[in-house]
């Protein structure tokens, strides 16, 4: 291509080659070129075609602003974070033992478990402290009752139910079958109150002729009774 457009001369530069190749366009060139010892000399450089000084131009500033690094509750939707508050308060009251206060592992484990930030594991924990000293504190008394378990696995009718406390009060005699829930008002929702009568019937089916009774305890410290 340069020898064709070429108009005047044409200036080549070329490594002697390893091996001798009568056929490379060095050596078809090399008869008809004539050595120049100083290109600098052979090729006329004028101040337009190579300045002697340059300058870089300059490139303004970019701003960037660093976004501020949320909470990992944040990022999640409002329902996964609830659901992940309600699961840690009950993960902490299955580890506590009766009359012994939440240990800081207890926290820290929850936590890790469930993906919570600080704000959030502490709201964990305080909703399971009001349950365990609120109204139904007395289902944490061991001197109150016969026999309590947490997590107690029953199948009835086909179906495997967990449920959260079940303990049998000592002066009465009757089993009481506790639901934990972190949201208010768990009476008005009939999915809810269907599962609990689910439990209360696994565990009569268990202790036939004895009573059981049934109860949400609430992440607000309340005792709400099924009937």
């Amino acid at each position: 291509m340069a020898t064709t457009r070429a108009r005047e001369e044409l200036v080549v530069s070329a490594v002697a080659a390893a091996r001798a190749n009568g056929q490379s366009w060095w050596a078809r060139l090399e008869s008809r070129c004539h050595p120049v010892e100083d290109v600098a000399s052979a090729v006329e450089v004028t101040a337009a075609t190579a300045p002697s000084t340059f300058e870089m131009l300059g490139l303004p500033e970019l701003a960037i602003e660093t976004p501020a690094k949320l909470p990992v509750a944040a990022v999640r939707s409002a329902d996964t974070r609830a659901s992940s508050l309600g699961q840690a308060m009950h993960r902490l009251l299955e580890w506590t033992q009766p009359g012994a206060p939440l240990p800081l592992e207890h926290l820290r484990a929850a936590a890790r478990e469930f993906a919570l930030d600080l704000q959030a594991t502490r709201g964990a924990a305080v909703m399971a402290q009001r349950i365990r000293s609120g109204e139904g504190a007395w289902a944490w008394d061991i001197n109150a009752l016969d026999w309590h378990g947490n997590e107690v696995t029953l199948v009835h009718q086909g179906q495997v139910l967990r449920i959260d406390r079940l303990v049998r009060h000592r002066e009465s005699g009757a089993w009481w079958v506790f639901d934990y829930k972190s949201a208010a008002r768990p009476e008005r929702d009939a999915a809810l109150i269907a599962q609990l009568n689910r439990y209360r019937d696994a565990v009569r089916e268990a202790y036939p002729g004895e009573t059981v009774r049934a109860a949400f305890l609430t992440g607000q410290g309340e005792l709400v009774t099924l009937e």
